[in-house]
């Protein structure tokens, strides 16, 4: 990947090679079509994209630095991006999208009215705010056209219950998910690690740990 001087300074550790959950997106995307809710920058989506010849990406990002940051990385890389600059939820509407000013930490963005644990972890930092639109991914997705969509990647700090409800419609279509479960986030906007779970199962999802903090996910009609 080609990193600009902007992403850089969002991603100091950069993606060393591709990570395990990177080669698992881009192996089950093929050439198809990403959703990707949270894109922050952009790394993880170019990334995929980059080991996906002819896949392209729909990339939901609110926060105005960082979507500003991801359209630069996209045009370095020349891979195919639409980026919606708004959050993703159960129901569109408005909300205040807080973030850390450190942009290597701008990630821990979150719509939650109390994002208590979210402060607590990055208590030395002051923080900025702005006013977004929400979005539902059914609402993007029938304004769209029903696209077939191949693979959604979900990481919006708690707020992944809610995006999988606003979603029910699109969800019933897509073969393969990569979500984040984190308790503490989850908790600041009333859900439970049960409750993602549940969530997928409701969906029809079968899934394991990627990682500590997030969830490879399948079909079970799916081998």
């Amino acid at each position: 990947m080609k990193w600009t001087d902007e992403a850089k300074a969002y991603c100091p550790n950069r993606l060393a090679g591709n990570p395990s959950f990177v080669v698992w997106m881009a192996e089950k995307l093929g050439a198809g079509l990403l959703v990707d809710c949270g894109a922050n920058v952009g790394a993880v989506c170019v990334a995929t994209l980059l080991s996906s010849p002819g896949s392209r990406c729909v990339a939901f990002e609110p926060q105005t630095r960082a979507a500003d940051v991801l359209v630069g990385l996209v045009a370095a890389n020349g891979v195919d991006v639409e980026l919606h600059r708004q959050a993703v939820a159960k129901e569109p509407g408005i909300a205040m999208l807080k973030y850390p000013v450190d942009p290597s930490i701008s990630g821990w963005a979150s719509i939650a009215e109390k994002p208590n644990f979210y402060e607590a972890a990055n208590m030395n930092q002051p923080f900025l705010s702005e006013q977004v639109e929400v979005t539902t991914l059914d609402t993007w997705w029938k304004d769209a056209g029903r696209p077939a969509v191949r693979v959604v990647k979900i990481d919006c700090q708690g707020a992944e219950v809610d995006i999988l409800l606003g979603g029910a419609a699109l969800f019933a279509t897509v073969p393969f998910l990569f979500i984040e479960i984190h308790g503490p986030t989850l908790k600041e906007h009333g859900r439970t690690k049960g409750d993602l779970r549940q969530a997928l199962t409701d969906l029809g999802y079968q899934w394991e740990h990627a990682n500590k903090h997030n969830l490879q996910c399948w079909k079970q009609a799916v081998v």
